[in-house]
């Protein structure tokens, strides 16, 4: 998880499972800018602040979340069951400090465009690509969650 909260604050969108240590350049051209990131961006207690949302029908985003917090990181978990639901936990979660927020496979490619515009300026947001989810027999969510 910690390695998913790097990529996220250094803005690179990967696959890790799949990525070759040589295609990780983006991280290693983004690293001053990371540094900065995260010493602006750090919770009263000095922790990075960063969020995964997913989307799934019959999540409420006020009772499907969670922070699950380590030494460096509170990564803040939150369910929404539509885009709508989505965008407001974006923007909430951006109102805490988080400038690195990762979008589950759920989110289509039109989720996503919605995701980083609620983001604004500054804010890193990536996702995990299915172009079609397999927990949703194969459609994409932008089919479903508009």
């Amino acid at each position: 998880m910690i390695l998913g909260a790097a990529l996220l604050a250094s803005g690179c969108m990967i696959n890790v499972a799949t990525t070759a240590p040589q295609d990780l350049d983006c991280l290693k051209a983004n690293k001053k800018t990371t540094k900065k990131a995260k010493a602006d961006k750090k919770d009263a207690s000095g922790k990075f602040e960063c969020a995964f949302i997913y989307v799934a029908p019959g999540l409420d985003p006020s009772v499907n979340r969670a922070v699950i917090e380590s030494t460096d990181i509170n990564m803040n978990v939150v369910g929404c069951a539509t885009y709508d639901e989505a965008e407001e936990v974006v923007k909430e979660m951006v109102a805490k400090g988080c400038t690195g927020i990762e979008l589950c496979a759920g989110f289509g490619n039109e989720g996503i465009a919605r995701m980083k515009k609620a983001a604004g300026e500054g804010v890193a947001v990536g996702a995990v690509k299915f172009d079609f989810h397999p927990a949703f027999e194969f459609k994409s969510g932008d089919e479903m969650f508009q």
